[in-house]
C-alpha cells in the first residue's frame, strides 16, 4: 500500500518522501498543540474521553491553519489534512 501511495505522489508531480515528512511534521505541530492546551487546563491526555480528545484534535487544526498564513510547505503544494 505505502509503494502504491508513493508511486500515486509521483503522478501527481510530488516528491514522496517530502510529502510524508511534512505530513509527519504538520501531525506532530497539532499533537503538540493538543497536549499544549490539555496539560495548560490541568488536565492529563489519558483522562479525556475519545470525543474529548476529538474536539482538541479539531481545535488544533484549526490553530494549526489559522498560524500558517496559507503556507502550503517550501514547494507550494498541499498535504495530507
Amino acid at each position: 500500500l505505502l509503494f502504491a501511495i508513493a508511486n500515486l505522489a509521483r503522478k501527481l508531480g510530488l516528491e514522496p518522501e517530502s510529502a510524508l515528512r511534512r505530513a509527519n511534521e504538520k501531525f506532530l505541530g497539532r499533537f503538540a498543540e493538543m497536549e499544549r492546551r490539555i496539560t495548560a487546563s490541568g488536565r492529563r491526555l489519558g483522562d479525556l474521553s475519545l470525543a474529548e480528545l476529538e474536539q482538541e484534535w479539531q481545535h488544533a487544526k484549526t490553530f494549526a491553519a489559522a498560524n500558517t498564513h496559507g503556507d502550503h510547505g517550501e514547494h507550494g503544494d498541499s498535504t495530507i489534512s
